[in-house]
């Protein structure tokens, strides 16, 4: 899926936040499932999906107070795909 993190992402992101920063606010408007983002993966609900390059060094630029521009990346999963307790 293509995620795309957008100037008000940006803007109304928090950093050092798994669940506020630019990049968990852009993946929840496409998934309905609990979100939250390491500085290399990101968390759906059960599901860990480990992020592009170029995502990773934008958590490390947003976090460290760096300016960040909006940008595009994939993220290697299907929604409704759900791996957890059963």
């Amino acid at each position: 899926m293509i995620i795309n993190v957008t100037k008000n992402d940006i803007e109304k992101g928090i950093r050092s936040n798994s669940s506020e920063c630019p990049i968990a606010r852009a993946i929840k408007r496409r998934v309905k499932e609990k979100i939250g983002v390491t500085s290399d993966s990101a968390y759906i609900g059960y599901n860990r999906i480990e992020l592009s390059e170029t995502a990773r060094l934008f958590i490390e630029n947003y976090d460290c107070g760096k300016e960040v521009e909006p940008f595009k990346f994939i993220l290697l999963y299907k929604i409704g795909e759900i791996n957890g307790p059963k």
